[in-house]
């Protein structure tokens, strides 16, 4: 989990940190907390790393105000939680227009923070999973349920989706590990698929849209069971 927190005042950024840490500490959860003294800040570290799971953040910034920044993530299509932190309640009524977790007002108490992050994280708990994928120098965001199938070229993968294809540099095992294993299944060393998107399978090779991805050895059997499961319901998949 990745937190960050937003506010031109320092003595703010070091209040809301030390309660983020408290909260963590007693829920037995383990995040990276990282401060910005301004909106602008912050979002030269997003276009950077989109990985950002609950944002704390001060409407009244000098430059790009809070309210500014929530519209612009939610225009680039970030559903990350964000908690509003400010010294006014003028801002409430666009605070909801952004999907805002809450709206608290300072100094902010540790109760209400604690609350508002408690909702945040079950919040968190009710997305779609997803994976970044680093091309080249950007960072893309790619919901797993998207993801066809990841093919290994040795060091480099090819990761399949919905909208395309993408080549990262990092190898089947690695990626293996980042996904949420209940959906993906390794049917060979150089393939992992993705059970929602099978259209058909035999003993040798399984269908995904037009391509046939050959199984190994042995591994027909375990597969040919996930994929009944999931069609009979009895695995959440998504």
């Amino acid at each position: 989990m990745k937190i960050a927190i937003c506010d031109d005042e320092k003595l703010q950024l070091n209040l809301l940190e030390k309660y983020c840490l408290v909260w963590l500490s007693e829920n037995k959860l383990q995040a990276e907390i990282t401060t910005y003294s301004s909106a602008e800040a912050f979002l030269f570290a997003y276009e950077d790393d989109k990985a950002f799971d609950i944002l704390l953040l001060d409407i009244q910034m000098k430059e790009l105000d809070g309210i500014s920044l929530a519209k612009k993530l939610r225009e680039l299509g970030d559903k990350l939680s964000i908690i509003f932190i400010t010294g006014v309640k003028d801002f409430v009524f666009e605070g909801y227009h952004v999907q805002a977790i809450d709206y608290i007002l300072k100094p902010a108490e540790q109760k209400k923070l604690e609350n508002a992050l408690d909702r945040a994280y079950k919040n968190m708990q009710k997305s779609e999973p997803y994976i970044f994928l680093q091309i080249d120098s950007e960072i893309v965001k790619v919901n797993e349920r998207d993801i066809l199938y990841i093919e290994s070229t040795g060091r480099k993968s090819l990761v399949y989706t919905c909208c395309g294809k993408y080549e990262i540099k990092k190898g089947i095992s690695t990626i293996e590990n980042e996904l949420n294993q209940s959906f993906f299944y390794k049917c060979h060393r150089s393939y992992i698929i993705n059970i929602l998107h099978i259209s058909s399978i035999s003993k040798t090779d399984v269908k995904i849209n037009a391509s046939l991805i050959p199984i190994a050895r042995g591994k027909w059997e375990e597969l040919n069971r996930a994929f009944l499961n999931y069609y009979r319901g009895e695995i959440c998949m998504f």
